[in-house]
Parts: structure tokens; sequence; C-alpha cells
């Protein structure tokens, strides 16, 4: 009984709290094998309570995320996605 609420407590995001959140975009301006593509790169670090994850991704990935962290922060009634909703819909940049 005690391993299944130790291992729901760490699946729930929402019981978990942010304490770093850091981001890189990088892009290769030259080299032999850039030509004439330009593949920006965003490197994402977040940490929390119990760990620490670095993410690699491009543009089109994280925009798909983005929207889809958006449409389930909709889902959520509580106080705490609100928080979290008003800080997304404040980034219209992505």
């Amino acid at each position: 009984m005690e391993e299944q609420n130790e291992r729901a407590s760490t699946i729930d995001p929402l019981k978990t709290n942010l304490k770093e959140f850091d981001w890189r975009f990088e892009v290769q301006l030259a080299g032999r094998a850039t030509e004439d593509t330009i593949n920006p790169r965003i490197l994402l670090s977040v940490e929390t309570d119990k760990e620490k994850r670095i993410i690699e991704s491009d543009y089109a990935n994280l925009r798909n995320l983005y929207q889809q962290l958006n449409s389930a922060l909709n889902s959520f009634d509580s106080i705490r996605a609100k928080k979290a909703e008003k800080f997304l819909t404040q980034s219209k940049t992505l």
C-alpha cells in the first residue's frame, strides 16, 4: 500500500514544485555540413524537488509540446493549474 502511494506521488506532476527552469537556443551558423540549412535547437533544463531533466528539441516539437500542455491545463479546474495557465498565456512568442 505504501509503495502505491509513493509511486503515485512521484507520477503526479502537480505534487512536485518547480525549482529551476533554464533554456538555451543554439544555431550552427557555419560549417561544411550545414550548407544553407538552419536547424535551431532548444535546450531546456527543468529541475523539480525530486529530479532534474535536460530536454533537447527543435522548434516544431517544442511548439507541439506547448500546445499539448496548454490543452491539458485547460482541462484542470484547480487554482494551481489556473496560475500555470496564466504563465503560459503570457508567453505568446512560442
